[in-house]
């Protein structure tokens, strides 16, 4: 009898995760925002490849990308929760999408300047120089990513 709780348990556990991940898919394919934070993670793990990150550097561009997109994800409930309540004009509906949207803007901020603290090093940018001037391959990877990027922000949302 316990075994079959406990299986049920597993399965309840499991499909949680499964809507998780449709929420989160859901979020990319109709949010373009969302799309830009997903490119800039790209070129983000694109540079870092030619960075010595200590393990705490690390942690901390990890936990910078992840309260970005977390804020995200909750900025779009908010404004998904809002439009489902009232359609009319509110300055309290305003307000609380504006509030939602500050919050990812100062996560935001925060992992530029993260960014800053972390890459900003002009030997570093010689390094990399010297690596794209040796290896014509990386221009056409760095190329890739570029139009890669920009096809996937501008992508029509998919909103439902």
């Amino acid at each position: 009898m316990q075994n079959n709780n406990s299986d049920a348990q597993i399965m309840r556990l499991i499909k949680s995760f499964g809507f998780a991940f449709k929420g989160l898919v859901k979020c990319i394919m109709g949010e373009r925002n969302m799309r830009i934070h997903i490119t800039a993670i790209a070129v983000v793990a694109f540079f870092s490849s030619f960075y010595d990150f200590t393990a705490a550097e690390k942690c901390i561009l990890i936990l910078t990308i992840a309260a970005v997109v977390a804020l995200e994800l909750v900025n779009t409930a908010v404004e998904q929760t809002v439009n489902l309540v009232t359609q009319k004009y509110s300055r309290i509906a305003e307000n609380a999408k504006d509030i939602a949207a500050g919050a990812v803007l100062c996560a935001a901020i925060a992992a530029i300047l993260v960014a800053y603290n972390l890459f900003w090093d002009m030997d570093k940018f010689r390094y990399i120089g010297e690596r794209f001037s040796d290896n014509p391959i990386l221009f056409l990877y760095l190329g890739f990513i570029a139009v890669a990027g920009l096809s996937f922000i501008f992508i029509p949302s998919r909103k439902k």
